[in-house]
Formats: C-alpha cells, sequence, structure tokens
C-alpha cells in the first residue's frame, strides 16, 4: 500500500490458505506447551532446591523413607518365618497321625498355606515399595546435583552482595 505521495505506507500479504492457518495455530499451539513444559520444569526444580538443599538434607530424607519400608519388611519376613514354623509343626502333627490326618488339621495346614502365600505376596510388595523408593531418589539426586550445581556456579561467579562496584579510593584523602 502507498501514500499519496508515492512512500511504502505498508504491505499486505496474501491471506492465509486454511492449511497454512492450521499450521500456524499447531505452531502457536507447541510453542505454548513448550513455554508451559519449561515454566513446570522450573517450578519442579525450585520446589526440589526448596526441599532438599543440600545433599546432606537429601540424604537424611531417603534414609527416613527407607527406614519404614525397611522396618515394614522386616516385620514381614519375621511373620513369614513365624508361619512357616507353624507350618513344620503341623506336618509333624500329620505325619504322626500317619495319613489319617483329621479334618481339623488338614484345614489348619490350608489356612496355614493360605496365610504363607498371602505373606509371600506382601514381601513382594513391600520390597518393590523399597526398589520403588530408591530408583525415586536416586532420580531426584541427579536433578538436583545439576541444579545444585549450577546455583553453585552462580554464587560463584555472582559478585557478592553489598559490594560497591566502583573503584576503591584511597582512605588516606
Amino acid at each position: 500500500m502507498l501514500r499519496p505521495d508515492g512512500s511504502l505506507r505498508g504491505v499486505v500479504r496474501p491471506a492465509l490458505t486454511q492449511g497454512e492457518l492450521n499450521e500456524m495455530k499447531a505452531r502457536e499451539r507447541q510453542e505454548a506447551d513448550d513455554r508451559f513444559a519449561r515454566q513446570e520444569a522450573s517450578r519442579r526444580d525450585r520446589l526440589l532446591l526448596q526441599r532438599y538443599p543440600d545433599q546432606t538434607t537429601h540424604d537424611v530424607s531417603r534414609q527416613a523413607a527407607l527406614v519404614a519400608a525397611l522396618q515394614l519388611v522386616r516385620s514381614s519376613e519375621l511373620r513369614f518365618s513365624e508361619l512357616a514354623e507353624v507350618r513344620k509343626q503341623l506336618l509333624m502333627q500329620t505325619a504322626q497321625a500317619r495319613g489319617a490326618a483329621s479334618l481339623e488339621l488338614k484345614q489348619k495346614i490350608g489356612a496355614n498355606e493360605a496365610t504363607i502365600q498371602a505373606q509371600r505376596d506382601l514381601l513382594v510388595v513391600q520390597r518393590a515399595e523399597v526398589d520403588r523408593l530408591n530408583a525415586s531418589y536416586d532420580s531426584e539426586r541427579a536433578m538436583l546435583k545439576k541444579i545444585w550445581e549450577s546455583n553453585a556456579t552462580i554464587t560463584m561467579t555472582a559478585p557478592a552482595a553489598g559490594r560497591s562496584k566502583q573503584p576503591l579510593q584511597n582512605p588516606s584523602r
């Protein structure tokens, strides 16, 4: 478009086709999604750094979480060994009865076997929880290590707070 004096007033571009319009909208959506993902990652990193300002804090938190989970595993293992001992006694009683075990004894053995299987299943779940906790804390540590290193670099390169950027003057003047 030209002004009355012949100078350029502006450029009018051709109207976008529907395909070009869809492409432009998809690109804008992708850019918005990328921006949101970067903001979320930054927010997650800030929260992690706030929760675990150093490696010691992270290690203490990991140990506290693992202590509770490992305590459950130990108590389940203890219960499992108790059930195995009861099973041994029931089998000895069956052997003493020489194959003519009473119905009540058979029911006790069946109940014991079911309880042992339930305890095995519980142990598998509890050990998986310990593994999940370890994996979670390992991935957190990997992220935090990068954050801690970048913060250490920033604090080493940043000028000390309160320092004037003016050159020092001779106090004898």
